[in-house]
């Protein structure tokens, strides 16, 4: 399998922590892909506990993880980093990762021109480390002054971002992309 960076891109407050958490539940309950969690580590604001029964854990929560699945070439780990606003964070999640010996990241990011982990991506992941970076979004509306209509239709679209971004893993773990 070739190595694969995917970068869920999108701007404060969107939903791409929780696109990937929600990416992290569809993982682990496909009963093809056998996955198991090698490591979790919850930020700060989510106690360890919560990690023990991943279904119970809030979907904006943070966390950096670890997870074995199998594909059609065998044993395939993904890291999962699910903070996108700091970049520093990012930075270290990556190199995380790395260390693992990760055949798939994702990860989120900041699209900001200026943001350190996309220069990150680009310039380490990419160029020094060889994997391909694939950038995506998660689906969202721009505020507006509606807000609770802006939270519904939020949310179906990040529901509708999550399964494109599940199908996109699938798609790659079977060796079709």
């Amino acid at each position: 399998m070739r190595k694969t960076l995917i970068s869920v891109n999108g701007y404060n407050d969107q939903g791409k922590t929780l696109v990937v958490n929600n990416l992290i539940k569809l993982i682990l309950q496909d009963q093809n892909l056998n996955a198991l969690i090698v490591s979790i580590k919850p930020d700060k604001h989510t106690p360890q506990s919560i990690i023990s029964n991943w279904n119970t854990i809030n979907a904006t929560a943070n966390v950096n993880a670890v997870i074995s699945v199998m594909s059609i070439s065998g044993i395939v780990k993904i890291g999962i980093e699910s903070e996108g606003d700091v970049s520093w964070k990012v930075i270290n999640s990556l190199n995380e990762f790395v260390k693992e010996n990760c055949d798939l990241i994702i990860c989120c990011n900041h699209p900001s021109n200026t943001c350190n982990a996309k220069l990150y991506i680009d310039n380490e992941m990419h160029v020094k480390y060889g994997y391909r970076i694939f950038r995506t979004s998660n689906y969202s509306l721009p505020k507006i002054h509606h807000q609770n209509q802006n939270q519904i239709f939020n949310g179906i679209l990040n529901t509708h971002s999550t399964q494109q971004i599940f199908d996109t893993i699938d798609a790659i773990l079977k060796g079709r992309i």
